[in-house]
C-alpha cells in the first residue's frame, strides 16, 4: 500500500517531472515552477488552516520507498468552503497497481476534507479519458452534467459596428451579489442545484481580488439587466481576459427572459471588439442549456471540447448525545394507545 502525505521538499522535483510529462496546455502549474523553494513552506502553512482561510491548492502525493507514484491536486471551487474540486490527478503508469494508487488518493482526500467540512467534491473529466472516468466512478462519483466549451475566432464582419441597446442594462455592483446567486440557481435544473450552487462572492470580486487582478494585468467586468422591479435580475454577462487576446464570456438569463440572450451575447462581443481586433473568445455552457448552445452556434461559435462533470457528496451522520445515552424505543399506535415495540 502506498503512503499518502502532503507535498514536501523531497517530492517536489519528482512532482514537477510528472507534471511536465503528463500535462499539456489545458493545465497550468506556474505556482509550483515559479516558487520551487517557497511553495512547500507556504503549503505547510496552508494545509493546517481552516477551509475558508486556505490560499493555495492542496497537493497530496502517494509514495513507495520515497518514489512518487502519483499525486492529486485539489482546490476550493469558488468561494464556497464546502465545495472543492479535483483539478488534477496523475498516476505514474510505470509502477504496478496504478489504478489502486489512484483510488487510495481519492479516498484519502475525500475522507480528509469531508471530515473538515467539505460536502461536495467535483471533477471535470474528458469523456475520452476512460480510465480516469472509471476510477472516479469506482470511488463513488456520479454523473452531474456535461459542460461544453464553445469558441469564436475573431468578431464576424456582420457584427462589427452594431449598436446593441438593452433596456435595464447597467454595470454590476457589489450589492447585486445575492441577486446574481439567485439568478444562477434559477438557471439550473433542480437535480444539480445543490452540487453546482454558488455564493454571492463568486459573482462579484472583492476589493482585494480586484486589486490582485489589476496587479496581474487581468481585466474583469460584469453587467446585469434589471427590470422595473429592483429585487430581481433578468440576466447577467461578464467578460474577462489576461492578455487582451483571449477572452472569456459568461452569460446567464432568467427563464422568463430567454429571448434576450442573443442581444446580451452580442453586447458582450461588442465590448470585446473595443479591446481587440482579432480576439479568441470562449464560453462554457452546461448540457441542459440547449437554447444557449443554439444561440452560440447561430452566432458562429464552434464547440471546442466537452467535459463530464462528476460529483461526490460527503456527509457525516449527526448523533444526538442526549438520545445516544438512552435505548431507542419505537412507538406504534394501537387502539388509541401506544406501546413500545
Amino acid at each position: 500500500m502506498a503512503k499518502i502525505r502532503s507535498l514536501g521538499n523531497k517530492e517536489l522535483k519528482q512532482v514537477l517531472a510528472l507534471l511536465e510529462r503528463f500535462t499539456g496546455d489545458e493545465f497550468s502549474y506556474p505556482v509550483l515552477d515559479r516558487f520551487r523553494s517557497l511553495y512547500v513552506p507556504f503549503h505547510k502553512v496552508n494545509k493546517v488552516l481552516p477551509l475558508h482561510f486556505k490560499f493555495l491548492p492542496d497537493i497530496y502525493v502517494a509514495t513507495d520507498d520515497n518514489t512518487v507514484m502519483g499525486l492529486v491536486w485539489l482546490s476550493r471551487d469558488g468561494h464556497r468552503k464546502d465545495r472543492w474540486k479535483i483539478d488534477q490527478m496523475i498516476i505514474n503508469p510505470d509502477f504496478y497497481a496504478a489504478y489502486d494508487v489512484g483510488k487510495q488518493l481519492v479516498y484519502y482526500i475525500v475522507n480528509k476534507f469531508g471530515a473538515m467540512g467539505v460536502e461536495t467534491f467535483l471533477a471535470y473529466v474528458d469523456p475520452h479519458y476512460t480510465e480516469g472516468f472509471a476510477l472516479l466512478k469506482d470511488c463513488g462519483f456520479r454523473h452531474c452534467t456535461k459542460i461544453h466549451t464553445y469558441q469564436l475566432e475573431g468578431i464576424p464582419e456582420t457584427m462589427k459596428g452594431k449598436t446593441i441597446l438593452i433596456q435595464g442594462l447597467r454595470e454590476a455592483k457589489p450589492v447585486d451579489g445575492r441577486k446574481l446567486q439567485e439568478l444562477h440557481s434559477e438557471t439550473l435544473v433542480p437535480e444539480v442545484r445543490v452540487s453546482l450552487r454558488k455564493s454571492p462572492q463568486d459573482f462579484f470580486p472583492s476589493s482585494w481580488e480586484s486589486f490582485k487582478r489589476r496587479c496581474r494585468g487581468e481585466f474583469f467586468k460584469r453587467w446585469v439587466v434589471v427590470p422595473s422591479r429592483q429585487d430581481y435580475l433578468y440576466g447577467s454577462v461578464s467578460i474577462s481576459t489576461w492578455d487582451y487576446k483571449h477572452f472569456s464570456i459568461s452569460a446567464m438569463v432568467s427563464p422568463v427572459w430567454e429571448s434576450g440572450l442573443e442581444d446580451l451575447l452580442l453586447f458582450a462581443l461588442q465590448q470585446v471588439q473595443k479591446s481587440a481586433s482579432n480576439p479568441r473568445i470562449t464560453i462554457e455552457v452546461y448540457d441542459f442549456h440547449k437554447a444557449k448552445a443554439q444561440v452560440l452556434e447561430s452566432l458562429g461559435f464552434e464547440r471546442l471540447a466537452t467535459a463530464e462533470v462528476l460529483v461526490k457528496d460527503y456527509w457525516i451522520p449527526v448523533k444526538d448525545k442526549v438520545l445516544q445515552a438512552k435505548n431507542p424505543v419505537l412507538l406504534f399506535a394501537r387502539g388509541g394507545r401506544t406501546s413500545p415495540a
